[in-house]
């Protein structure tokens, strides 16, 4: 169960059958079992043994061990959440990254026709996108223009215009 345990003289207790003979080395003289606890729910379990014969684990013993596992699984829980974010960083640091080599394969200027004037945005709603525009020189009177939106978001979008860029040019 989710409840701490302490069997001050496990030579009374049945689950421990070694426990009659000090010579055995399976002989625990006292015993404290106390489960992690994060949220409800068990992440871990402490076993503290005793296995000499000279005393016995106390109340305050087993108060004080409650007192270390709590702050053990406070601990261990404080450390899966600043894991958590530091994967978190390295993604949005990579997401930046792809972003910024996006950003670096859709034209800057507009190319110059006369009598006509143009002009392209173009926002990443999660750093990289499927959005994609770009122009071509076909011959010395002729330009080309092509304007993507591929469907859906983020990194697998941004791969797509990668490669249609790719395939156009």
């Amino acid at each position: 169960g989710k409840k701490p345990l302490l069997i001050e003289n496990c030579s009374t207790n049945n689950l421990f059958p070694n426990s009659n003979n000090s010579n055995s080395a399976l002989y625990i003289n006292s015993i404290m079992l106390v489960p992690l606890l994060n949220a409800g729910e068990v992440i871990g379990l402490f076993v503290l043994e005793r296995t000499t014969t000279k005393q016995f684990f106390t109340k305050m013993d087993f108060s004080n061990f409650n007192s270390f596992c709590d702050y053990a699984a406070l601990t261990i829980d404080t450390l899966e959440k600043y894991n958590e974010l530091l994967e978190k960083f390295e993604m949005q640091k990579e997401i930046g990254v792809a972003a910024d080599i996006q950003q670096s394969l859709i034209p800057t200027t507009m190319p110059k026709i006369k009598g006509i004037s143009a002009g392209a945005y173009t926002l990443a709603a999660k750093g990289v996108s499927g959005d994609y525009y770009d122009f071509f020189r076909m011959n010395k009177t002729t330009i080309g223009a092509t304007v993507c939106d591929v469907a859906g978001k983020g990194v697998p979008a941004s791969l797509v215009m990668v490669m249609i860029r790719t395939i156009l040019r």
